[in-house]
């Protein structure tokens, strides 16, 4: 990175506080697309996506596949009433590597299975350039990049939306990842943007990683989620795009080098937003937990 892009007071206002204990890496985020896919896999399971290019080659053509609208006044998905339930454990069995970390066994996508190092101080799910290859990723000028710190200085992380990720029974779906050609050894990290959908205990005499949904007992779930997790990953995707859309404008202005790719981030982060809103729309989320 040139030192005139390092330089740049609005750039490195951007950078801070998005810092990630990782390195650089690959994968893309395509345009939302209008409109929503849903197909069942063959042990019963149904996904959902706004992406068409997630979905499994072996479900594309097949009879089950179906494509929803989304605009006002369209056919929803059919939305089941708020339930209390308890509060679920998932236990993960803890793989201890040679450096004394902990690994866990992962399934991304439905498809790929990968081996993560969970670490609490990353702030999204990192991954490595073979897992990337298995995820088909490709990259192009479109692709967004977040600007990382690292100990060899500022680089750009790629990023995508993995639209599912699943660490035994416990799942997450749309979730915040950037890819790492450089990392050795392991095929990534397990960070933030999947361990913050849970409370997260590390039980090391047993060798087992216990995940907890954020609810209490008897509190409302909409698709598995209480309100308060709706209205904090509303509001956290409103206020990156924002911050990042004030340091666009004036990089724009200014004809950084660096403008297009900050751009690409504002755009990536407001797709977030709208997919998680249509999300909110299909399951029937209160108003209160969406402003």
């Amino acid at each position: 990175m040139s030192s005139r892009s390092c330089s740049n007071s609005v750039f490195l206002s951007l950078a801070r506080g998005w810092v990630i204990l990782a390195v650089s890496g690959l994968l893309l985020a395509e345009p939302v697309a209008a409109g929503f896919y849903s197909w069942t896999d063959e042990s019963g399971r149904t996904h959902y996506t706004d992406d068409p290019s997630n979905i499994p080659e072996e479900y594309r053509l097949k009879d089950n596949l179906k494509k929803h609208a989304d605009a006002p006044g369209a056919p929803r998905k059919p939305a089941s009433p708020p339930r209390a339930t308890g509060s679920p454990v998932h236990e993960v069995e803890l793989i201890q590597a040679a450096s004394g970390n902990f690994l866990v066994d992962v399934v991304i996508n439905s498809k790929v299975k990968a081996r993560l190092m969970v670490d609490t101080g990353a702030s999204i799910v990192i991954l490595s350039k073979e897992i990337g290859d298995r995820l088909g990723f490709t990259r192009d000028r479109s692709t967004p990049e977040l600007p990382t710190m690292t100990a060899g200085g500022m680089v750009w992380t790629p990023m995508t939306v993995i639209n599912s990720l699943r660490v035994g029974e416990a799942e997450a779906v749309f979730v915040e990842a950037g890819f790492n050609d450089e990392m050795k050894g392991i095929d990534g990290l397990l960070g933030m943007s999947f361990l913050g959908d849970f409370r997260v205990e590390m039980d090391q005499q047993d060798g087992k990683m216990k995940l907890r949904p954020l609810m209490k007992k008897g509190e409302p779930l909409w698709d598995g989620k209480p309100g308060r997790w709706w209205k904090n990953r509303l509001r956290s995707y409103t206020e990156r795009a924002d911050e990042i859309e004030a340091g666009a404008g004036l990089m724009e202005l200014t004809n950084h080098p660096d403008a297009t790719r900050i751009r690409n981030l504002v755009e990536y982060y407001q797709g977030l937003k709208s997919n998680l809103l249509k999300r909110a729309r299909r399951e029937r989320v209160p108003s209160r937990y969406l402003h």
